[in-house]
């Protein structure tokens, strides 16, 4: 699936393989990822952020763990690279998954609420309310972040070292705007 846009990006031969074995281990997350995401938002709408904090705070040494271990090959693991990233941000993604499972499945008050014992049935009318609501949220997120992203694929036609400056900065520049959001 990848291969068209990667094509197109006059990528370095090996910089292309990095790239298309990274998505496809990233895309073994992707499921798991928007499930959190759900689950976060059910934790958030009961008030507590600060479970949810906590979840994404775990997520860093888990991640940082689990890059040193795929990226740089300890532990009898090979050394991956930078396919090793999207192997460690995918099993990441699965390792919050199962913690929010688990938080709300045993903790209170998200215990009470027992979501997960009763399968309802899927509802039309429901999807169509909850989309009037999320779509537009949805369509100005993806915009917001898809600026930053065309960006990255404009500049495909420069060398490796100037790419990933530019991710360096975005990334930092990233942080800088995710300060003062999260205190507001």
């Amino acid at each position: 699936i990848v291969d068209p846009v990667l094509s197109r990006l006059n990528l370095e031969a090996h910089v292309y393989d990095i790239a298309k074995h990274f998505l496809g281990f990233l895309s073994l997350g992707i499921f798991p990822l928007f499930v959190y995401t759900v689950l976060r938002s059910f934790i958030d709408s009961l008030g507590k952020t600060r479970v949810t904090m906590m979840i994404t705070l775990c997520s860093l040494p888990i991640n940082l763990v689990l890059n040193y271990v795929f990226i740089f090959g300890k532990f009898g693991m090979p050394a991956l690279g930078g396919v090793g990233a999207g192997i460690a941000s995918a099993l990441t993604y699965w390792c919050i998954c199962i913690i929010s499972f688990i938080i709300i499945h045993k903790a209170a008050p998200f215990s009470e609420y027992g979501i997960f014992l009763t399968m309802y049935k899927f509802s039309w009318e429901a999807c169509k309310n909850m989309l009037k609501i999320g779509l537009p949220i949805g369509f100005a997120v993806f915009f917001e972040t898809s600026i930053f992203a065309a960006v990255t694929l404009l500049m495909s036609h420069f060398n490796t070292v100037t790419i990933a400056s530019h991710q360096a900065a975005m990334n930092f520049a990233s942080l800088l705007y995710m300060l003062p959001l999260s205190v507001s």
